[in-house]
């Protein structure tokens, strides 16, 4: 069907035109619930494309140092029911902390 409106201002002003950014397409495999974690962290930080996070928004970012990644201690993962002061082994921090609580218990006593 032919267009009878004669109206083509807007392509002269190159509306409709995405521009090129030079950038290239690359896949990771992630689970879901990885996913949305990180879509939720990009969204938190403002990085948002079409009403979510935008995980290519936070890498870019990342990558031009307009966010900083601060390194932290492993979490602790308990088993139901598990006491808050059961959950120091099994790494390096853990390990310095047991042996730090040992020595003061022996100082003490």
């Amino acid at each position: 069907m032919p267009n009878y409106s004669p109206n083509t201002q807007g392509l002269k002003e190159n509306r409709g035109v995405k521009p090129s950014l030079n950038k290239k397409e690359y896949s990771i495999k992630l689970s879901p619930e990885k996913k949305a974690d990180l879509e939720k962290i990009a969204q938190e930080f403002g990085f948002k494309h079409g009403g979510k996070g935008s995980l290519s928004a936070l890498l870019e970012a990342i990558s031009d140092d307009e966010l900083m990644l601060v390194q932290t201690p492993p979490s602790r993962r308990r088993s139901p029911g598990q006491d808050n002061n059961t959950d120091i082994d099994g790494d390096e921090y853990g390990d310095e902390l047991l042996k730090k609580r040992k020595r003061n218990y022996l100082k003490d006593n």
